[in-house]
C-alpha cells in the first residue's frame, strides 16, 4: 500500500490515481503534516507611569501639582470657615484674620498646582491673581483718598460738614469696589476643580458679598444725611442714635458675610474630595498617563479614564485617537488597545 503525496490518503497497490483527491500515484511515505508557526500574542500590560523612566518625570510633576492644589482647596475651605468668626467682634475676630491668612495661602497653592488641569482652569487662576492684585492696588488707592479728603476736612479753621460726606461715601463703597474684584477671584479659582452645585453656592457667595456692600452704602447715606444735626446736637443724642445705626447695619452685614463664607467653605470642601479622589480629572476629560509594555520596546500612551474603569469621555485629545472596540484613548501610532488587545487603526 502506497500513499498519496497530495492528500495523504492510502492507495492500494496497483492502482495509478488517489481515489479521494484523483492526483497521480506515487511511491513514498505519507507527506509530513505542515507546521506553521505563528508568532505568540503580544502581551499589553498598562503600567503606571513610574514603572518607566519615560514617563516618571512627567508623572511626578503632575502629582506634585495636584498636590498643591489639593492642599490648597483644603485651607481655602478651613479659612472660610474660620471666616466666619471675624463677624463676631472682639478677640473672636482674630480666628476670623487667621482664617483669612489661610485662604490666602489656600490661593496661592492653587495657582501653584494650575498645571495639572486644563488650559482653562489654568487661565482662571491667572484671571484671579490679577484680580487680587487689581483689588489691593485699588484699596490703597481708596483709602488713600479716603485720608486725604478726611485730614483736609477736618483741618480747616472752620470745618464744613459737608466736606465730610464724600470720604464717608467713599469709605462706605469701598468694600463693594474691592470685594466684587476680589469675590470674582475667589469665583474662578474654584470654578472648575468644584462640582455644578458647588460653582452655584460660589455665585450665591459671589451675589452675598455684593449685598453686604450694598448695605454698607445705605448706611453711609443714612449717616451723611444727619451730619449736620450731629455737629449742632449738643446733647449727643443724635449722635447715640448714628451709633446704634451703625451697630444694626453692621449686624445685617456680619450676617451675610458669614453665609458667604458657609458657602464658600462647602464649595472649596468639595473642590478638595473631587482633586483627592481625581474626580477633577475625570470631568474634565483628561488622559491619565502609563506605559504599555510589548516586547523589548515599551510604548509611552496617554489612556483615556475608561482603561482605569472611568467613565467614558466622548473627546479624544490631539494626537490620540479611540479604539473602536472599547474607547480607549492611546496614541495616534499606536496599533493596539492597551485594554481589550484589539488592533487599532
Amino acid at each position: 500500500m502506497t500513499f498519496c503525496q497530495s492528500c495523504g490518503s492510502p492507495i492500494a497497490d496497483g492502482v495509478k490515481f488517489c481515489p479521494s483527491c484523483g492526483k497521480p500515484a506515487m511511491q513514498g511515505a505519507p507527506p509530513q503534516p505542515q507546521v506553521v508557526f505563528q508568532p505568540a500574542p503580544q502581551v499589553v500590560v498598562l503600567q503606571p507611569a513610574y514603572a518607566n523612566p519615560m514617563m516618571s518625570a512627567m508623572q511626578r510633576s503632575s502629582d506634585i501639582q495636584t498636590s498643591r492644589t489639593k492642599n490648597g482647596c483644603l485651607l481655602f475651605a478651613i479659612g472660610f470657615l474660620l471666616a466666619v468668626f471675624s463677624g463676631v467682634g472682639g478677640i473672636v475676630a482674630c480666628i476670623g484674620l487667621f482664617g483669612y491668612l489661610l485662604v490666602l495661602v489656600g490661593g496661592i497653592l492653587i495657582v501653584l498646582g494650575r498645571t495639572a488641569y486644563t488650559p482653562r482652569h489654568q487661565n482662571f487662576a491667572i484671571l484671579a491673581v490679577v484680580l487680587v492684585i487689581l483689588a489691593i492696588v485699588v484699596a490703597i488707592a481708596l483709602a488713600f483718598v479716603v485720608a486725604a479728603g478726611l485730614i483736609s476736612a477736618v483741618n480747616k479753621v472752620h470745618p464744613n460738614p459737608d466736606e465730610v460726606k464724600g470720604p464717608i461715601m467713599l469709605l462706605c463703597a469701598m468694600p463693594l469696589i474691592t470685594g466684587s474684584i476680589s469675590g470674582l477671584a475667589t469665583v474662578l479659582l474654584g470654578h472648575e476643580l468644584t462640582s455644578p452645585t458647588g460653582r452655584k453656592l460660589l455665585y450665591v457667595g459671589y451675589i452675598l458679598s455684593l449685598l453686604a456692600g450694598v448695605v454698607l452704602i445705605v448706611m453711609g447715606l443714612s449717616i451723611v444725611n444727619d451730619i449736620p444735626s450731629y455737629v449742632n446736637d449738643p446733647t449727643n443724642a443724635r449722635y447715640i442714635d448714628a451709633v446704634n445705626k451703625i451697630y444694626g447695619y453692621a449686624i445685617i452685614c456680619a450676617a451675610i458675610g458669614i453665609i458667604g463664607a458657609i458657602l464658600a467653605f462647602i464649595a472649596y470642601y468639595w473642590a478638595y474630595q473631587r482633586v483627592a479622589s481625581g474626580e477633577v480629572y475625570r470631568d474634565m476629560g483628561m488622559p491619565q498617563l502609563g506605559v504599555i509594555v510589548a516586547g523589548p520596546q515599551p510604548v509611552m500612551v496617554v489612556a483615556a479614564p475608561q482603561a482605569f474603569g472611568m467613565p467614558q469621555q466622548s473627546a479624544s485629545p490631539q494626537g490620540f485617537k479611540s479604539c473602536a472596540s472599547c474607547g480607549t484613548q492611546i496614541m495616534s501610532g499606536a496599533t493596539l488597545c492597551p485594554k481589550c488587545g484589539m488592533p487599532v487603526h
